[in-house]
C-alpha cells in the first residue's frame, strides 16, 4: 500500500515538475516576443512612414513583419488558420458588394481550384516575406513586393467592380480577425498589446503597397477595429449573392476532404460548425448559414476549449525555426537574384495547399507574375491600382 503511495506521490511530483517547466518556457518566449515587439515598434516609429526601411535597420532588431510571422505561423499558428478559414474568408462574403463582384468576376463557377491557390499562395507570399523591407531574417523584401504588385495587377483588372472601402474592409479583415479569434477562450493566449500594434503596422504597410491609404482612415488597432465594425454595420446584410459564393467556398471546402458522395451528408454538419464559429450571429445571417444546433456550438465549443487549454498549459511553444511555411524560402530556377527578369524565378510549396487543393503539387512550381486569371497577362504588375470610389469615408 505505502509502495503504490509512493509511486502516486512521484508521479504527481512528475507532472507538476513538468507542469512548471512548461510555464517556464513560456515566460522565457513572452520574454523574447516582448523584446522583439519592443524593438519593432521603436523601428517603425523612428521611420514615421512605414514604406522605406533605412540602410541600416536590417540589424537593429526590429520587424513589424517577423513579429506577425511568428505569431500567426508559430506562437498562434492553429487559431490564425482557422479564423481565417472558418471566419475571414467567409466575412467578406457578408458585404453584398464584394460577394456580388466575386460573382461577377466568374471565379467561383470556373477554376475554382486555381482561384483559392493562387490567392493563398500570393497572401502567404507576402505574410512570409518581409513586406516591410527587413533584410534581416532571410526577409526577402523584393518578393514580397512581386506579390503584392501581382494581386495589385488582378485587382486593377477589375478595378471599375471593386469599391475602394470594400478593399479596406477586406484589408481589415485580414489584420484583424486572428487577433479578435485569439482573444476568445478558443486560443491558447491572446496577442499582447504590443503585437496587435505591429500586426496594424504589417497590414498597414502592405495597404499602403495595395494604394489603400490606411492612415487617413484610422491609425491604431483599435481605431481599426472601430472602423470595420461600422463600415458591417451599414453594409452587412444579406443577399442571394452573399450565401451562393459562401455555399460555392464550403464546397471548395469539402472537395478535398470527403468523398463526393458524402457531400450530401457533410454539407449541412459544415455549414452548421462555419456558422457557430463566425464572429457574430448577424455575421453567420449574412451568409445565409443556418442557425447552428445548440449541441453542435456546446460540442465545438468544448473541443476547442480543451484544446486551447491543453496548449496554453502542457504543450511547449514550438521553435520559432518551426514556423509553418508555405512557401520555398528560395527560388529553384533561375536564381532568387532574377526575380524581376524574364524568364520569373520559380518557386515549389513546401507543403500541400489548404483543403486537399493540388494545384500545385510538389512537383509542380509557379511564378509569382503568373499567377491570376488568365486575363491578366503574365508579367504584369502594378503599384498603383485603380479602385471604385473616393476612399475618404465609409460609403
Amino acid at each position: 500500500m505505502a509502495h503504490r503511495g509512493g509511486e502516486a506521490l512521484a508521479a504527481a511530483a512528475a507532472a507538476g515538475c513538468y507542469v512548471v517547466f512548461i510555464a517556464y518556457l513560456r515566460h522565457e518566449r513572452r520574454r523574447y516576443m516582448a523584446n522583439l515587439t519592443s524593438n519593432a515598434l521603436k523601428v517603425m516609429r523612428k521611420r514615421r512612414v512605414a514604406m522605406v526601411p533605412e540602410e541600416d535597420e536590417e540589424d537593429e532588431g526590429g520587424s513589424v513583419w517577423r513579429v506577425h510571422n511568428i505569431v500567426t505561423a508559430c506562437e498562434l499558428r492553429f487559431e490564425a488558420w482557422l479564423s481565417m478559414s472558418v471566419r475571414g474568408l467567409l466575412s467578406t462574403y457578408a458585404i453584398p458588394s464584394i460577394a456580388s463582384t466575386l460573382q461577377t468576376t466568374s471565379g467561383f463557377k470556373s477554376d475554382l481550384h486555381r482561384r483559392y491557390a493562387d490567392m493563398e499562395l500570393l497572401i502567404r507570399e507576402f505574410n512570409e516575406n518581409a513586406a516591410d523591407g527587413t533584410k534581416g531574417w532571410d526577409g526577402q523584401p523584393e518578393r514580397a513586393d512581386v506579390a503584392i504588385q501581382r494581386l495589385n495587377a488582378i485587382h486593377n483588372k477589375y478595378g471599375k467592380l471593386i469599391r475602394y472601402e470594400d478593399m479596406m474592409y477586406v484589408l481589415l479583415v485580414f489584420m484583424l480577425t486572428p487577433a479578435h479569434f485569439c482573444d476568445s477562450r478558443w486560443s491558447s493566449r491572446a496577442y499582447t498589446d504590443e503585437e496587435k500594434e505591429c500586426t496594424y503596422w504589417h497590414w498597414r504597410i502592405i495597404g499602403e503597397k495595395m494604394n489603400l491609404r490606411v492612415s487617413d482612415l484610422f491609425a491604431s488597432f483599435d481605431e481599426a477595429t472601430k472602423w470595420k465594425r461600422n463600415y458591417e454595420q451599414k453594409h452587412m446584410r444579406y443577399t442571394n449573392a452573399n450565401r451562393e459564393v459562401a455555399m460555392s467556398t464550403i464546397e471548395y471546402f469539402l472537395q478535398g476532404q470527403v468523398p463526393r458522395y458524402l457531400h450530401v451528408l457533410a454539407r449541412p454538419l459544415v455549414s452548421h460548425i462555419i456558422a457557430t464559429c463566425q464572429e457574430t450571429s448577424e455575421h453567420a445571417s449574412a451568409l445565409g448559414l443556418p442557425r447552428p444546433y445548440i449541441w453542435l456550438s456546446l460540442f465545438v465549443d468544448a473541443v476547442l476549449t480543451a484544446k486551447a487549454f491543453l496548449c496554453a498549459y502542457l504543450v511547449p511553444p514550438l521553435p520559432v525555426a518551426w514556423k509553418d511555411r508555405l512557401t520555398t524560402q528560395h527560388a529553384t530556377s533561375p536564381s532568387a537574384s532574377a526575380i524581376n527578369t524574364c524568364p520569373f524565378a520559380r518557386y515549389t510549396i513546401t507543403r500541400p495547399l489548404d483543403f486537399g487543393n493540388q494545384t500545385y503539387s510538389q512537383t509542380k512550381s509557379y511564378s509569382l507574375q503568373e499567377m491570376g486569371p488568365a486575363s491578366v497577362s503574365k508579367g504584369t504588375l502594378e503599384t498603383k491600382p485603380v479602385y471604385l470610389g473616393t476612399g475618404l469615408g465609409l460609403g
